[in-house]
């Protein structure tokens, strides 16, 4: 099942605010797409590092959304992500597969560029889809 925006922790004020206090992120009501708005493909290991001293499970999504739009940034802008940042990273998407249909664009038949976010194809990889749908 692919979730809502409105069903994502990230959109939920409180969870906002107490993630970017955590991260030191800006957070305002104005910011329609939080996690978009805040990516930051240079601090994808303070995010990962911010998700493991994190216990809730919403402030959790909350941050892997964070984590997957800012690798969707690195990976878009041809930056180097080591392998064991991706070997972190897939550790932290396979609890919140219900995050990943968004991203991964199940639906979509076509592997063409246009169609797919530059993180499409890595999440794809995964093969953790199946609950994602």
């Amino acid at each position: 099942m692919m979730l809502e925006k409105d069903d994502l922790p990230c959109f939920v004020s409180e969870v906002r605010d107490e993630v970017s206090k955590l991260l030191q992120l800006p957070s305002e009501d104005w910011m329609q797409d939080w996690p978009i708005e805040v990516t930051d493909s240079k601090r994808i290991k303070d995010f990962v590092e911010g998700y493991a001293l994190e216990d809730r499970t919403e402030h959790r999504s909350a941050i892997a959304t964070l984590i997957i739009a800012s690798l969707d940034d690195a990976l878009g802008g041809n930056e180097p992500v080591s392998e064991v940042l991706l070997a972190q990273i897939a550790v932290i998407l396979k609890q919140h597969p219900e995050l990943l249909g968004y991203w991964a664009r199940p639906d979509s038949e076509s592997s063409m560029e246009e169609f797919l976010f530059s993180v499409s194809p890595w999440i794809r990889s995964l093969g953790i889809m199946s609950d994602a749908r």
